[in-house]
């Protein structure tokens, strides 16, 4: 039966420079610290900070849709105010009498 033995190589004392030990560190806490902002207050650039979900009820949704109908429909008035009801597209016409009802 044949064995392998692994004999570690530990430079002696006169080859060993901290160098080559101290610069990896270092940069594994800069990118660890400075480029992650683990320590940061500021929570929208801290890349660890968990996040708020937000859960919307049926009125929040409601009133977003609502938002945005109105958004719409005031968008469609302005173009009637500067240009008239004449050039409104057929599709902007449905959407117009879609939105007033």
């Amino acid at each position: 039966m044949n064995f392998i033995i692994f004999i570690p190589i530990v430079p002696s004392s006169s080859d060993f420079n901290p160098i080559l030990i101290i610069i990896p560190v270092l940069i594994l806490v800069y990118i660890l610290i400075i480029k992650t902002n683990i320590f940061s207050l500021d929570k929208k650039s801290n890349a660890y900070y968990k996040k708020d979900k937000k859960y919307y009820s049926i009125e929040d949704k409601y009133n977003t849709v609502k938002i945005e109908k109105e958004r719409e429909l005031n968008q469609l008035l302005e173009k009637i105010n500067k240009k008239g009801i004449n050039n409104l597209s057929a599709k902007e016409k449905r959407r117009l009498d879609e939105l007033s009802k």
